[in-house]
């Protein structure tokens, strides 16, 4: 659930940066002009998708991308090192880089 909490920040704070309100993300989600009320039902969706914590992961990211998709990108900060203490991951860092060495001398 942290992860899910930090991207939803993320989004949060990516439409705060580019200047995009609700209903301008749910009108770039929309692709059809002819779906005017369900965009503003979507804007409404969103904005409580955001605040809710059961927002599944595939959804923030697909806001992302949507964001994505207007100006410069946004990224995420990397969230292993915000879920994982300092320690462990610098630890899982170090395991990483042994095993790829490893398998780079049985090639």
């Amino acid at each position: 659930m942290k992860e899910n909490d930090a991207l939803r920040e993320f989004v949060r704070n990516a439409m705060k940066e580019k200047g995009i309100s609700f209903s301008r993300l749910a009108e770039l989600c929309f692709d059809d002009e002819l779906h005017q009320g369900s965009v503003a039902q979507l804007a409404e969706n969103i904005k409580k998708q955001l605040q809710r914590p059961s927002t599944s992961r595939q959804k923030l990211e697909w806001y992302l991308e949507v964001l994505n998709s207007v100006g410069a990108p946004s990224r995420p900060p990397p969230l292993a090192r915000e879920v994982l203490g300092a320690d462990i991951y610098r630890t899982m860092v170090e395991f990483s880089r042994d095993l790829d060495q490893r398998l780079a001398e049985d090639e």
